[in-house]
């Protein structure tokens, strides 16, 4: 803490004048975004900058411009309460009687029960309505801003991603978006009813969900011991099968990161250990790892769900600190074609993603198969 009692930059009473100073200060140094030598990034975010244009479509007459997207998309995506904005071109716009526009939303899921087709955007504006005094404008601006929300049965709900799964007959799900375009002309014929185009354009909604920093390149077996809280520990008894005369006892063990979400871009490290007596007599292959999601819809009280893989771990034996217990090392990839959209919670349908360890004993071991299964995130995107 400075003295201010001690800090005396010079006396101006006899003079009136302030004080000149001499500069003490050397230049500032000269920085750079990139890492030197023996530095190293910690978090990185990288922008994208240059990437980002415009969508167009044009049907017949109309002709709709869609800001901020990527370069060569073939579909119009949005982001969490993203902003669609942009402009509608209107070839003779002179017989042109009104514009207007629609952001509609809607969740349909579909079992063997049946199911409902729930809305979960339905925002509506008119841009532009004419008279005998004015004549409609060749450009029309265009502007929606996705809700965070909807609500259904009363109950608020965050606003699901863009979704599609199908089993005909068995499990359908659908969650889609669409910007809708009307225009409507004076006829010539008949000027008193007006002729209305229509232009329907899907929309892609992902909420984005990125991994917090990226993942340790320690092993479990060593980052355990030197950065404890980095890792997180799940444990599982093993269940020994019905009548049987002896009643051994075992513990499997999963080490994985503690980060709450996983980029798919990254492989996620996991061990597995199980520790008991005499466990050679019962495990002779490693347990087997994956990422699986599961995709369950209620309709009335019954659920009906599916299990998808979409991931593939593999593990290998490592030595281990005693007789008595058996390690397995290894790396979980994430399949990034069949995540598109994350895992989400929405009016009867649920979406949720899991590291899947499955033990398979011998035939003749005491111990039944066990499977257990983590929750986990996944980041939808690879920055």
């Amino acid at each position: 803490m400075f003295d201010m009692d001690q800090c005396v930059l010079g006396s101006t009473a006899s003079t009136g004048y302030l004080p000149t100073y001499t500069s003490l200060i050397s230049p500032p140094p000269g920085y750079s975004p990139y890492p030197a030598f023996g530095e190293g990034r910690l978090e990185h975010s990288p922008r994208r900058d240059g990437e980002y244009g415009t969508f167009i479509l044009k049907r017949g007459s109309i002709t709709i411009v869609l800001d901020g997207q990527l370069a060569g998309a073939t579909q119009p995506e949005y982001g969490r309460q993203g902003k669609v904005t942009g402009a509608i071109f209107i070839d003779s716009h002179d017989s042109v009687v009104s514009v207007s526009t629609k952001l509609l939303g809607r969740l349909d899921y579909v079992t063997a029960n049946g199911g409902p087709s729930i809305k979960t955007v339905a925002l509506e504006n008119t841009l532009w309505s004419g008279d005998s005094d004015r004549q409609c404008p060749s450009a029309i601006p265009l502007s929606f801003e996705f809700p965070e929300t909807y609500r259904h049965c009363r109950e608020e709900h965050p606003l699901p991603p863009s979704f599609e799964y199908g089993i005909p007959t068995y499990l359908t799900i659908q969650s889609v978006y669409s910007l809708v375009v009307s225009v409507s002309y004076i006829r010539r014929c008949l000027r008193f009813v007006p002729k209305r185009k229509t232009v329907t354009i899907p929309l892609r909604y992902l909420p984005r969900a990125r991994a917090r920093h990226p993942l340790t390149t320690v092993p479990p077996s060593h980052g355990i011991k030197s950065s404890p809280d980095e890792w997180k520990q799940i444990v599982r008894g093993l269940v020994v099968k019905p009548h049987c005369s002896v009643m051994p006892s075992a513990t499997m063990i999963v080490l994985i990161p503690s980060a709450h979400i996983f980029s798919q871009c990254e492989s996620i490290p996991i061990h597995v250990q199980i520790s008991g007596i005499r466990l050679h007599l019962h495990f002779v292959s490693a347990p087997k790892v994956s990422l699986i999601r599961q995709i369950t819809v209620e309709i009335r009280g019954e659920r009906t769900s599916r299990m998808l893989p979409i991931g593939d771990g593999r593990i290998l034996s490592i030595p281990s600190a005693s007789d008595d217990v058996l390690d397995w090392e290894g790396k979980l990839c994430v399949n990034s074609n069949m995540i598109r959209a994350g895992a989400f919670v929405a009016s009867g349908v649920s979406v949720r993603d899991f590291i899947q360890v499955t033990l398979y004993p011998p035939i003749d071991s005491s111990f039944q198969m066990t499977q257990m299964h983590i929750p986990v995130r996944l980041a939808t995107h690879c920055d």
